[in-house]
C-alpha cells in the first residue's frame, strides 16, 4: 500500500452545502475493532458493512496497517500505523462520499490515535478522534502515556468543535454511575475496571459523555466484545461526545448483524433525523461478457420483438418507439439485473455467497444456546477459512486476467490500454495525498501551510 500523510484541501462553499450534514440529515458514526484489515478482501467486507448500515464515519481499531496515509478503495480511508514495519495496533477512519467532501484536515498521531476535522453545514466544525487504547495487561506507564497524549489532543481541539472520540478503549465502565452522573448513564454493562476508571476520569476532566451508557438496551445490544468460547461478553468499545451535545444523541447501540469475522461488534451512534435519497441503479452490462448470459439475452430480446411485430399495425410510430424502449429496459432488468456498487470487481459471486453464509452462521451463533454455541462456532470458523481461501484465489485470478489483457494490448499496439492496466497493477498512486514536510522534517497537515511550503 502506498503511504502518505497530509490534509484534504479546503472545500468550496458550494461543496459544503451538499456535504456531510444539513439540518434535516442524520450523522451516523460507527466504531469497530475489525482486526487485520491487511488480510485479503477484509477491507472490501468492512466497506460493504459500512454502507449496509449507512454509516458516514466508521472508526477502525487494530487495523494493523503500517505507516500512515490516505487512499481510496470505494471510500476514503485515513490510517495511522506503526513505523517499524510490524503489523500490530493501527487505527483508521473510513468516510462516506458526502463525509469526504467536508474534510478540512487530518493528523496521524501514532499507531493508536488518528484525528480528522470536518466542516459541517449544521454544527460548524467537527473533530473525530479514533483510538485504540492499551489493554489491562500493559504497564501503568504505557497506559498513562496513552491518556496523557489523548488529553493533550483534546485540549488542543477548538472549544467550539463537536468533539467525538470513538474506538476500542479496552475498558469496562460498568452500570454504576454514582459520582459520575455527568459523564455516564446507568445503562453500562458489567463492573468498572482499572482502565474504566481512567476513562471516566478523562471524561470528567474534558466534559465528555460516554454514549453507550445513556440508552437502555438489552445486554446483547451493549456488549461489543465476545470471547472465543462465547461465554464472556464485555462492553469495551465506546463512543464519547462533548457534554453540550448530549441532547443531540438519538441512539447508541451495538449492531450484532455486521460480520467481517471479528470478535468485536460495531457500535452505531445517531444524531438527528435522516432523510435518505434512493440511490440510482445501473444495469449490470458486464454480464454480457459471459457467453451463456449473452445468448439468453439475445433470445429473450428477439422473442419479445417478434411479439411486437405481430401487433405493429395497431400502433402509430410514437407508440411503437415507446413499446420498443419498454421491451429493451424490461429485458435488461430481467436478464442482466442491476450492479451492486458495494462489491469489489475482483471478488467472485461464489466468495460473496460464502460471506453471506458466514453472516447467517454468525446470526445463528448469536441466537444459539450455550450447548449449541460450540458447534456453531466451529462451523463459523470453518466458513471463514473458505472465505479466505476463495478470496485469495479470486485476487490471483483477477491479477492474472488483467495481466493477460495487458499482454494482448501490447501485441496489438494498444498503448493506452497497456498504460492504464500497468497503472492499475502498480497501485492507486493518484488517490493518495502527497507527504509534504517542513524544514525540520515534520509533516505539514494544514492545507494553507502546504501551499506556503
Amino acid at each position: 500500500m502506498e503511504t502518505s500523510a497530509g490534509m484534504q484541501p479546503m472545500t468550496s462553499d458550494k461543496t459544503l452545502r451538499n456535504s456531510i450534514l444539513s439540518p434535516k440529515q442524520t450523522l451516523k458514526f460507527g466504531c469497530w475493532n475489525v482486526r487485520t484489515m491487511n488480510e485479503t478482501s477484509r477491507t472490501a467486507q468492512t466497506i460493504k458493512e459500512m454502507k449496509r448500515f449507512k454509516l458516514d464515519i466508521l472508526g477502525v481499531s487494530e487495523s494493523r496497517w503500517t505507516d500512515s496515509g490516505k487512499y481510496n478503495s470505494g471510500t476514503d480511508i485515513y490510517y495511522s500505523g506503526r513505523t517499524d514495519g510490524r503489523h500490530q495496533e493501527g487505527v483508521a477512519i473510513l468516510l462516506s462520499k458526502r463525509a469526504s467532501k467536508s474534510v478540512v484536515e487530518w493528523i496521524a498521531i501514532h499507531e493508536r490515535i488518528i484525528q480528522i476535522r470536518m466542516k459541517t453545514t449544521s454544527y460548524g466544525h467537527m473533530t473525530v478522534i479514533q483510538c485504540y487504547a492499551p489493554t489491562n495487561d500493559y504497564t501503568d506507564n504505557e497506559k498513562e502515556n496513552f491518556y496523557d497524549k489523548l488529553n493533550q489532543i483534546i485540549m488542543d481541539t477548538p472549544k467550539h468543535d463537536v468533539l467525538t472520540i470513538i474506538g476500542d478503549f479496552n475498558t469496562k465502565v460498568g452500570s454504576t454511575n454514582i459520582g459520575s452522573e455527568e459523564v455516564m448513564g446507568k445503562h453500562g454493562l458489567g463492573e468498572i475496571n482499572n482502565n474504566g476508571e481512567r476513562l471516566v476520569e478523562m471524561c470528567t476532566m474534558n466534559n465528555l459523555v460516554i454514549g453507550g451508557t445513556i440508552f437502555e438496551h438489552k445486554n446483547i445490544h451493549k456488549a461489543t466484545w465476545v470471547s472465543p468460547n462465547g461465554k464472556v461478553k464485555n462492553q469495551i468499545d465506546h463512543i464519547l461526545i462533548n457534554k453540550k451535545w448530549r441532547s443531540s444523541l438519538l441512539d447508541v447501540k451495538v449492531k450484532r448483524g455486521a460480520d467481517v469475522y471479528s470478535d468485536h461488534h460495531p457500535i452505531r451512534l445517531k444524531l438527528r433525523k435522516n432523510k435518505c435519497k434512493t440511490p440510482s441503479k445501473i444495469i449490470d452490462c458486464g454480464k454480457l461478457k459471459q457467453p451463456e448470459i449473452q445468448q439468453n439475452f439475445n433470445i429473450e430480446l428477439k422473442n419479445r420483438f417478434e411479439v411486437l411485430q405481430l401487433e405493429e399495425n395497431e400502433f402509430d410510430i410514437n407508440s411503437k418507439w415507446q413499446h420498443m424502449s419498454e421491451i429493451c429496459l424490461k429485458t435488461r432488468e430481467d436478464i442482466l439485473g442491476y450492479m451492486n456498487k458495494e462489491r469489489k470487481e475482483w471478488i467472485s459471486e461464489k466468495t460473496w455467497a460464502l460471506i453471506m453464509e458466514r453472516k447467517v452462521l454468525k446470526s445463528k451463533t448469536n441466537q444459539a444456546t450455550r450447548e449449541q454455541q460450540e458447534v456453531m462456532k466451529d462451523l463459523y470458523n470453518s466458513k471463514e477459512k473458505e472465505v479466505k481461501k476463495n478470496a485469495k484465489a479470486d485476487k490471483k485470478a483477477y491479477i492474472d486476467k488483467i495481466a493477460e489483457e495487458a499482454e494482448n494490448a501490447s501485441k496489438v499496439g494498444d498503448m493506452r490500454k497497456l498504460y492504464n492496466i500497468t497503472k492499475q497493477l502498480s497501485g492507486r498512486v493518484n488517490t493518495n495525498s502527497t507527504n509534504i514536510k517542513d524544514k525540520d522534517g515534520q509533516t505539514i497537515c494544514k492545507f494553507e501551510k502546504q501551499l506556503e511550503r
